[in-house]
């Protein structure tokens, strides 16, 4: 029996025979394969329309993150985890992130999830989608939760502008600031302190709101990018910003590609480096890291170029290194700034003679332009021995606060009788006696509410020595913001009301105000609430009475015009004075002073 070979096996009843020519499939199928290569025939034609082709989608802070992936994709987004340059739209549910910070920062549309579901549901029935306008719909508000008050912007046009726009931005806006405080943000302007910038201290400081003070350019920009930007750069005690650019608008070449260590050959011809231009810090770092090779910036800084002229070095870079780093230091360069520092050197130190082991300390000073400061830091270099001389380092102190109340007595009946008011009489230099058992101790000055304490000041009041000594908490409010005492006389609020309240034809009295500063305003309130008069919200024809102690504005000119009578602060000190109220008595603002 025959050997077959090659491991094969006879197959009984079966002969192999060569194929025929011309019959073998292989050519055949090359022939339509080839003829159908690059033919538009063969692509995939989808007849369904996707609303959202070319939108490249990225996500922060969802919790459903694939389905809205899932629906995005259907409607012909492209869906990325990552935030690239190629992300076109920023899906968010809440302000603040990394990923929201540089979608704000580069104008990126932000929106909300019902973006992608409200469009899927649309397109599913049938119906297309406007994407402009479902972009416009679904934005993210930019001050949600935010309650706005303004400070410093007189004109009521400028006001009324910004109570719109940041209505239709899903915040609020409130014209005063009063207890209980909403307020979170109060938008200054203008070089002058406030009433209510105080007043928005003065509750931080208590613990009663945490209210944001921050220059006016900060609801601007936000509006301007589309989301709500950190408080930090806008706050009151830094300088009044510049109106924000883009990085697009910085930086037209944002994205660029580094050069790494494939690097092209070295030939006699410069070789232009594939590379955008840079500014400011990765000019400088690059230079620095590419100088050693060969490279360098042609004439007008727009790529890097290797020149025969200039050769890597390789024997002594650290030298080079070290003398760069010193002409970076005198020059100012980016290297030497407070944002980009050596802060070890890795050069070797020369042989010396062993001596004890004591503590070495390497320093330099750099000079931060940004800052206007030197500091002192850790340096490049060969460290140096130096004796370290102790010093005690003594914290700033706050200026003491003055002591306007040195020498005087006080004492505190009611509801005045709180530790807000103990601690504040002896900060300013007051002391405060306890009273025991409701009875008033021998003092100069005595302190009660203006709205709870005017009962309880009739009923004490048995001499006239006793009744001078009697002052309101608007009183002591007030010798405190301008640290010194105020007589009692100055204004119709400092001492409480002597006739029995509410007086006689105060519901009758429908009552507005105009021209009064914000403490002003709180404290005629409170009057107001004692004697049992009506306060109006704002100026109309139902008033009955215009408090204007200017005799001048809008609200003057209208009650003018509307025969309402204008009254001053004297008419107010007559109503507390005698317990009777005029509707017809109408005072001359301009005539008595007030």
């Amino acid at each position: 029996m025959r050997r077959r070979g090659n491991k094969s096996a006879k197959v009984p009843n079966v002969k192999l025979r060569p194929a025929q020519p011309g019959a073998s499939l292989s050519s055949s199928s090359f022939v339509i394969q080839d003829s159908q290569i690059d033919n538009d025939d063969t692509k995939y034609y989808d007849p369904t329309p996707r609303p959202f082709a070319g939108v490249v989608l990225c996500a922060t802070g969802i919790t459903d993150k694939p389905t809205i992936f899932k629906q995005a994709v259907e409607l012909g987004a492209t869906t990325i985890n990552d935030f690239t340059d190629r992300v076109t739209h920023l899906i968010a549910l809440q302000h603040g992130g990394a990923k929201y910070m540089c979608a704000l920062d580069r104008k990126i549309p932000i929106l909300k999830p019902s973006w992608i579901t409200d469009s899927h549901h649309i397109w599913l029935h049938g119906d297309d989608v406007d994407l402009e306008q479902s972009i416009t719909q679904h934005r993210l508000p930019i001050f949600t939760d935010v309650v706005l008050c303004v400070s410093g912007i007189p004109d009521i046009v400028r006001r009324t502008q910004i109570n719109k726009l940041v209505t239709k931005s899903g915040g609020s806006y409130v014209k005063a600031l009063e207890r209980p405080v909403r307020v979170t943000h109060l938008l200054c302007s203008g070089d002058d302190p406030t009433d209510k910038m105080y007043y928005a201290e003065k509750f931080n400081k208590q613990g009663e709101a945490s209210i944001k003070l921050v220059w006016e350019e900060w609801f601007w920009d936000c509006l301007e990018f589309g989301g709500r930007f950190e408080e930090d750069r806008y706050q009151m005690q830094h300088p009044r910003p510049k109106p924000r650019k883009s990085v697009q608008e910085v930086n037209p070449n944002e994205t660029s590609t580094i050069p790494g260590n494939d690097l092209p050959p070295d030939d006699d011809e410069p070789v232009q480096a594939s590379i955008s231009k840079p500014v400011g810090f990765q000019r400088e770092l690059w230079r620095s890291v590419l100088a050693p090779r060969g490279y360098d910036w042609n004439d007008d800084g727009t790529s890097l170029v290797k020149s025969p002229t200039k050769r890597p070095a390789t024997r002594q870079v650290q030298e080079d290194e070290e003398e760069n780093l010193f002409q970076g230091r005198r020059s100012g360069s980016v290297l030497s700034s407070s944002s980009f520092r050596r802060a070890n050197s890795f050069a070797q130190l020369p042989l010396k003679q062993k001596q004890p082991l004591r503590r070495l300390l390497s320093t330099r000073v750099i000079a931060d332009d940004a800052l206007g400061m030197e500091i002192d830091t850790p340096g490049a270099g060969p460290s140096t021995a130096r004796e370290v001389v102790a010093e005690e380092v003594v914290a700033p102190q706050p200026p003491p606060a003055p002591s306007i109340f040195s020498g005087l007595r006080f004492a505190a009946l009611g509801e005045a009788d709180s530790n807000t008011v103990r601690e504040a009489i002896q900060k300013a230099g007051g002391t405060f006696i306890e009273t025991e058992d409701g009875n008033v101790p021998q003092v100069d000055i005595i302190i009660v509410r203006l709205v709870s304490g005017s009962k309880m000041f009739r009923s004490l009041t048995s001499s006239t020595e006793t009744t001078s000594k009697f002052r309101t908490e608007c009183w002591l409010e007030k010798c405190l913001y301008e640290e010194r005492p105020c007589p009692p006389e100055s204004h119709v609020t400092f001492t409480p009301v002597g006739v029995p309240c509410p007086i006689s034809g105060a519901e009758n009295v429908r009552i507005s105000f105009s021209g009064l500063d914000n403490a002003e305003k709180f404290f005629m309130t409170r009057l107001v609430k004692v004697l049992g008069l009506n306060l109006l919200p704002s100026f109309s024809k139902r008033a009955t009475h215009l408090l204007c102690p200017s005799a001048e504005g809008l609200k003057f000119e209208k009650a003018q015009e509307w025969g309402v009578p204008v009254v001053g602060m004297a008419w107010m000190e007559e109503m507390k004075r005698t317990g009777k109220c005029s509707r017809c008595a109408e005072v001359s603002c301009r005539s008595d002073g007030c």
